[in-house]
């Protein structure tokens, strides 16, 4: 087998056993069993498990996402959800994983950058906005985890315009807060209409 060969038929792997099991039972041995290899010829590849676990994200799922340079924030976000509808039986066991290279993180990385292009950004106040992305971004997956762990009881289309709304509603109620302004009253026709 070629070294990209193995390499990708280690990633099919790790896929496959994602999707049966909790990652936290997932071995590097099981991993090297299914796939007909070696620890070593593993380790030639990935330096543990989550090292392919953030592979199997980006080439199973990520890589698959098209993203347009027009592309929105919010309708890359809506792209992504599609990508986890589609795939939900990984992602079920895929979201508890936190930290080193774990799904919050890994979609961080993609997420990121297009989220910065919505802010303002210069130079001096660089650090606080990306403090407001990062948060931002925390608040959004503990929304995903939230539809995972309720079994993707709404639609990815229907999820991701709630989240979208969600924004919407707390960043004018945040606002009016800070500025002592009135809270405007809720009115989901008019988030519908544009008009909020």
């Amino acid at each position: 087998m070629s070294n990209e060969a193995t390499r990708k038929t280690l990633i099919k792997c790790m896929n496959k056993l994602v999707r049966e099991n909790p990652f936290s039972r997932i071995s590097i041995e099981d991993i090297c069993s299914m796939a007909h290899v070696s620890r070593r010829t593993f380790y030639r590849y990935f330096s543990d498990k989550y090292d392919i676990l953030a592979a199997t994200y980006f080439e199973c799922f990520f890589s698959k996402i098209d993203i347009r340079d027009d592309d929105t924030f919010w309708s890359i976000f809506a792209k992504v959800c599609l990508q986890i509808y589609s795939e939900k039986s990984f992602f079920s066991h895929a979201i508890g994983v936190k930290g080193q290279n774990g799904f919050w993180e890994e979609t961080k990385k993609l997420l990121f950058p297009y989220m910065c292009r919505d802010y303002p950004i210069t130079e001096d106040i660089q650090d606080t906005v990306h403090f407001y992305i990062y948060n931002d971004l925390d608040v959004l997956f503990q929304l995903i985890e939230r539809w995972i762990h309720d079994d993707f009881v709404q639609s990815p289309e229907k999820f991701s315009a709630f989240a979208h709304d969600s924004f919407k509603v707390h960043g004018r109620w945040v606002y009016e807060a800070a500025t002592g302004r009135p809270r405007t009253e809720y009115a989901q026709h008019k988030i519908d209409s544009g008009e909020w």
